[in-house]
């Protein structure tokens, strides 16, 4: 697909949902019910391009962007309009943007999967009067944001929001969006056998931390769970052993495992040690010994996915550590005052639309090991370019073509990674593994 190709497709994407859709949504949510100057489109452009200028923007900031659309709008009418239409008009809008194929150029990396899906969640701490709408853990309030990121092209494939409280285990985000053939990476808080079962049927492979009570068999048929630190002391300090997982389930896994350097080791006890004491009990010794080692569950071949690979291919979930930091630190996603609760869905949903934009252009940008991009300042960025797309949304979407061809050129002079040597990036190690 050439440059301008793509220049062309993003220009109808951003008309179509900074524009077209909010209008076409308005009488549908009962946003709009008599003649407005407030349109559904101007909505989501005034809290959107709000949002991307600063995450914390205020009313009256977001008035200000009103008024350079053309829309004259006060801080009391604004906050009267933020209602439950309002936030079903952008849940649906997002929700929708998040349902369009991604046209992101695939890296060569990682190329025996089609997807590499990366599942993770992130909490929002919320005041204490929500707690009725979004119980957290204990007394607190707060929201989950359960998230799937697919690595090779960058895309924000789902979001759930749930309330604090619900544990990830029960969340199946992403899970419509998994493919025969797709790689997905889980995190231990997501350990769940009749999950991997799920998968495996399906033709999904998957990597996890494996759970210490997970029951482990060493055939199909057999009755009596294997020990695992019992077969893999004297073995080495890496290697695999094909298992059962699961008393019902006994989905086919290999476990593969790797020896801890001393110093990690003794840390991670240290810790340990530190939990039991802050809940009153004590760390068994079996406890104690599996922490000198890192085991991993995955229904991939190795001819997809060797020993060596595995836990390479597993830090890969620091990418959504990244996403989340973006979110939090650069867009403020995580900052809300004491706002009723329809104000702070609103505005959430308008810092995901913005997020969602920047995530959208960065799929067209051609990562190499020699340009690799550093996702907070190509945010910044973008930030700092926010008076140029109001300007644009105000001129009808006029210039949008030429601002993306000069935004990628300024993503390749000020947003690049430094290149490290001796802590190379998880893009560089992966290039490593295919070289």
């Amino acid at each position: 697909m050439s440059s301008l190709h793509q220049y062309k497709r993003q220009r109808d994407e951003f008309q179509l949902f900074w524009g077209e859709l909010g209008d076409q949504l308005e009488k549908v949510t009962g946003f709009v019910e008599r003649k407005s100057k407030l349109t559904g489109s101007k909505l989501v452009q005034i809290l959107t391009l709000g949002s991307l200028e600063r995450g914390t923007t205020s009313l009256r900031g977001f008035c200000r962007v009103a008024d350079e659309l053309g829309v004259c709008i006060s801080e009391a009418g604004l906050h009267q309009r933020l209602d439950k239409t309002a936030v079903e008009l952008l849940r649906q809008v997002s929700q929708i943007y998040l349902s369009q194929p991604s046209q992101g150029a695939v890296k060569e990396i990682l190329a025996p999967f089609p997807h590499v899906h990366i599942v993770d969640s992130t909490e929002i701490r919320l005041a204490d009067g929500l707690r009725s709408a979004f119980r957290g853990t204990r007394t607190a309030s707060s929201l989950k944001v359960q998230l799937a990121y697919e690595y090779k092209q960058g895309h924000i494939e789902a979001i759930e929001i749930v309330p604090g409280c619900h544990p990830d285990q029960t969340s199946d985000v992403g899970a419509a969006v998994m493919e025969r053939g797709d790689l997905v990476l889980f995190d231990l808080g997501y350990f769940d056998q009749k999950r991997f079962a799920r998968l495996d049927q399906a033709g999904v492979m998957f990597v996890s931390r494996l759970h210490s009570q997970a029951g482990l068999y060493p055939t199909r048929d057999s009755r009596q769970t294997l020990s695992l630190l019992d077969r893999v002391r004297g073995q080495g300090a890496r290697g695999e052993l094909t298992v059962y997982l699961g008393s019902q389930e006994r989905v086919a896994v290999r476990v593969l495992y790797y020896r801890l350097p001393e110093d990690i080791a003794a840390e991670r006890r240290r810790k340990a040690h530190d939990t039991a004491r802050k809940r009153g009990t004590m760390c068994s010794q079996h406890t104690l010994d599996s922490l000198d080692w890192l085991f991993f569950i995955t229904n991939a071949p190795a001819v997809f996915l060797t020993l060596n690979q595995v836990a390479e291919v597993y830090r890969l979930r620091w990418q959504i550590e990244l996403v989340f930091k973006v979110w939090k630190s650069e867009m403020q996603v995580a900052s809300f005052g004491p706002w009723r609760i329809e104000r702070i869905l609103t505005q959430f949903y308008a810092r995901l639309l913005a997020l969602l934009f920047f995530h959208r252009v960065l799929e067209d940008y051609p990562q190499k090991q020699t340009s690799e991009l550093s996702m907070i300042q190509a945010y910044q960025l973008l930030r700092s370019n926010s008076a140029r797309l109001i300007r644009i949304v105000k001129q009808s979407f006029r210039g949008f073509l030429s601002f993306v061809k000069d935004f990628m050129a300024d993503l390749r002079r000020f947003a690049l990674k430094t290149k490290r040597r001796t802590h190379p990036s998880t893009f560089a190690r992966l290039l490593a593994l295919v070289a």
